[in-house]
């Protein structure tokens, strides 16, 4: 007859075991996108890890400060974070590579870098996350965020196939001319934080035009359209800055937090408070670009970009 306490005691300890293979097995097949994927491939060739695939907007990262640093969608103030459009390529890192912060760079104004793995842009294939790609590098990008060096390495996938006809900058406008016009100049002129928050700026006939396009087109059957023509999304430091160079004149500027600027509003009469709400929920929340566009609706510009809107150039000429 079997003891049931001893029969008990037994049955505890293989159970523990098993749990204890299980977890040692699965910490065994755990791999970090970050530390553990070979860099160098040689001939010139690199492992890409794919964060943030093309034609999507959600902001995802490697989490540097967890264990095995998975791939995350990034979060703010509690808000999960989103690009103001769906970018045009893939967007991802350099395995076991860091941009050093200790290090000042003589040639970006002795920046000191971000504490985070080099950032790749890349060609025309949709990548998945978390996917590794064979790349070669086509040109170096140093953009400031917020004070902190950011390196963009833009490389071609060998898989792609123009690859064998791209290896440097100039043969990218060259053979990728639709990168120029989806915004990849504008995404990295100047340096723009991910962090600003962006509007959307279009002139009223070019909404007509996009509006007259849906009419017949099955693609918009019961959906709402939203316009976000890639060349048009601003942040207002951007917009300064244009307006600054058509005129050949430095502005004056001045940044007012949001706690001041709610503040400055308060006792205004109520058409000045309308307007100075539509400033707020869009230049200090993003209303207008600080969601993805879900499978209710459609993005114009991309539906149809044949649509050769205003730019923000062309519109502010006429201010002068």
């Amino acid at each position: 007859m079997v003891d049931p306490i001893s029969a008990g005691v037994q049955y505890d300890k293989i159970k523990n075991l098993l749990c204890a293979l299980w977890t040692c097995s699965l910490d065994l097949l755990k791999v970090s996108p970050w530390h553990d994927i070979p860099l160098h491939l040689g001939d010139g060739v690199f492992n890409f890890n794919v964060e943030i695939p093309k034609e999507t907007s959600a902001k995802m990262e490697v989490v540097t400060d967890e264990s095995y640093t998975p791939i995350n969608q990034d979060t703010k103030k509690g808000k999960l974070r989103y690009y103001s459009y769906n970018i045009n390529w893939n967007y991802g890192l350099f395995p076991q590579t860091r941009e050093d912060p200790s290090f000042a760079n003589s040639e970006v104004e002795g920046a000191l870098g971000d504490n985070d793995p080099v950032d790749v842009e890349i060609g025309q294939t949709r990548g998945k996350i978390g996917q590794i790609m064979k790349v070669k590098p086509l040109a170096a990008l140093a953009m400031l965020d917020e004070g902190e060096l950011d390196w963009k390495i833009v490389a071609i996938s060998l898989d792609d196939p123009r690859a064998s006809l791209v290896n440097d900058i100039d043969d990218v406008e060259k053979h990728l001319p639709f990168l120029k016009k989806q915004g990849f100049n504008e995404q990295f002129r100047g340096g723009a934080s991910l962090d600003c928050l962006f509007a959307i700026f279009l002139d009223e006939d070019d909404v007509a035009k996009y509006t007259i396009k849906t009419i017949d087109d099955p693609r918009t059957l019961n959906k709402t359209l939203y316009l976000r023509p890639p060349q048009n999304i601003l942040s207002q430091r951007e917009l300064v800055d244009k307006w600054e160079r058509l005129r050949g004149k430095k502005l004056q500027k001045l940044c007012i937090s949001e706690e001041d600027f709610l503040t400055s509003i308060k006792g205004m009469d109520y058409g000045s408070l309308v307007a100075a709400s539509h400033c707020y929920h869009i230049f200090y929340e993003g209303c207008l670009t600080n969601f993805e566009i879900g499978e209710e609706g459609e993005e114009g510009s991309n539906l149809y970009p044949e649509v050769d809107y205003t730019r923000m150039d062309t519109h502010l000429k006429r201010y002068l």
